[in-house]
């Protein structure tokens, strides 16, 4: 019986151990992440087809050698819109 509660008391401890972290990795994620808009160009070079998306500020970028679009950070109220 003591060697079960030993046991009990050893699997709670990883799991709550395990849970904190998963939980602080989440809260940290959070912070980082940026609103970030991608838009490509239309007619006439006019902004269009804009999509948003909460993603890590070092993503919201335009990888070098693409080109007739872009990506940057805005508000996050347009993240929360859809």
């Amino acid at each position: 019986m003591k060697k079960m509660n030993l046991l009990i008391i050893i699997l709670f401890c990883l799991v709550t151990n395990v849970c904190a972290e998963k939980k602080e990795d989440a809260m940290t994620n959070n912070i980082d992440k940026v609103c970030c808009e991608t838009f490509g160009y239309g007619a006439r070079m006019i902004k269009c087809c804009q999509s948003y998306e909460m993603i890590s500020r070092d993503r919201c970028k335009v990888e070098e050698g693409l080109v007739g679009g872009g990506k940057q950070v805005v508000d996050v109220s347009f993240c929360k819109k859809k």
